[in-house]
Formats: structure tokens, sequence, C-alpha cells
């Protein structure tokens, strides 16, 4: 015990092929299955590891789907017979009358 603290047991409840999965991975990672699970858990604890975007990624990710999105609207609205037209579809027009 460390520090005075108690250890307790507790249950997980799973089928076989579960079980035999974690035990396998807690093996592979040279683990006990208690201490395998356990590491994974503090893993995905989002107040120590950062599990989503930050703002300023999030504000990123928005403005270049924002630019993608109007360069597609632009595209549809400026081809001959683009209304309709996927953003692949507009491209390959656009190539086809480049290159003829």
């Amino acid at each position: 015990m460390r520090g005075g603290e108690r250890k307790r047991q507790r249950s997980l409840y799973c089928n076989a092929a579960e079980r035999k999965t974690i035990r396998g991975k807690a093996a592979a990672a040279e683990k006990t299955v208690s201490r395998y699970l356990l590491d994974l858990s503090v893993a995905d604890d989002p107040d120590r590891h950062a599990v989503a975007l930050t703002a300023a990624e999030q504000e990123e990710l928005r403005d270049g789907v924002r630019e993608v999105r109007g360069l597609a609207y632009l595209l549809r609205r400026e081809l001959p017979g683009g209304v309709g037209l996927n953003l692949l579809a507009a491209i390959s027009v656009l190539a086809r009358a480049r290159l003829g």
C-alpha cells in the first residue's frame, strides 16, 4: 500500500471473448489485467490528455471547411451545366476545358 491507501477490488462484467481480448492485450503490454485497465482509464482522461480539438484547432478546421464549401459553390455556379455537380465532377469539367 502506498501512503496508507487501501486497495479495493472492483468487478468488471464482460463476456468470454472480451475477457480473452483484455487478457491478451494486458499480456502483450506486459501488465496485469488490473494495471492495463487502470492505465487505459487514466490515458483516456480528458483532464490529463486532450481528446478533442482545441478551440483554435476547431476554428481553423471550420474556416477550412467554409473555404472548401465556398469553392464548391462557386464551381457549381460558374460551370456550364454545373448546377448539381459535385466537387469532383466540377474539377473534372475544369480539367477537360483546360486541356481541350
